[in-house]
């Protein structure tokens, strides 16, 4: 954390951008997680391409919580803040282009990520039934997928994952309020 604490203030963009590259190459495990988790892809595609929707509480509230994880708004002040930081060369039509496909790639990834987490959680927990109250019951839960070493997983995808959005929400921030007042960022 210090050492991350450090990087984001004292460093440049690029090298900071390139540590979050390789700290969010974790969240591959998610993708791999859900294919050895055995879920059952039949209805994994079928439920993705014709959901079944309820107008309950609990699915309204579910929906809710997905759209508030993947459509933050730190996240997207992030995203257009460091594409104004990039520096990039050619013409305005190369760098548009570069920058599309910089935005579309990380969006895509993300997406990705979050459904392959879906698509896990389904077919370790629900599909058992399993009730979920503290992160210790998570961990548990991922016991009989990757054996007794489940908690010190969790733990480490935890801590990672904070390490990765503490920075990110920090510099958003930062933008925000130097934004609002006209500073410099």
């Amino acid at each position: 954390a210090i050492f991350l604490w450090y990087v984001t203030v004292f460093s440049n963009f690029n090298f900071v951008k390139k540590i979050f590259i390789v700290m969010s190459a974790a969240f591959i495990t998610y993708i791999i997680t859900a294919f050895v988790s055995g879920a059952d892809w039949q209805t994994v595609l079928i439920r993705s391409f014709v959901p079944q929707i309820n107008f309950n509480f609990a699915d309204i509230s579910a929906a809710l919580a997905l759209l508030g994880a993947t459509i933050s708004p730190y996240s997207m002040y992030w995203q257009m803040r460091a594409e104004i930081e990039e520096k990039r060369t050619g013409t305005m039509k190369q760098q548009f282009r570069e920058a599309s496909i910089d935005v579309a790639s990380g969006t895509i990834g993300g997406n990705l990520v979050s459904y392959f987490v879906i698509i896990t959680t389904a077919s370790t927990l629900f599909v058992h039934h399993q009730s979920i109250q503290t992160a210790l019951d998570t961990a548990n839960a991922l016991g009989p997928l990757v054996g007794p070493f489940a908690r010190y997983l969790f733990a480490i995808g935890l801590i990672g994952a904070a390490l990765i959005a503490i920075p990110i929400m920090a510099a958003s921030s930062a933008y925000a309020v130097a934004d609002t007042f006209g500073w410099p960022a």
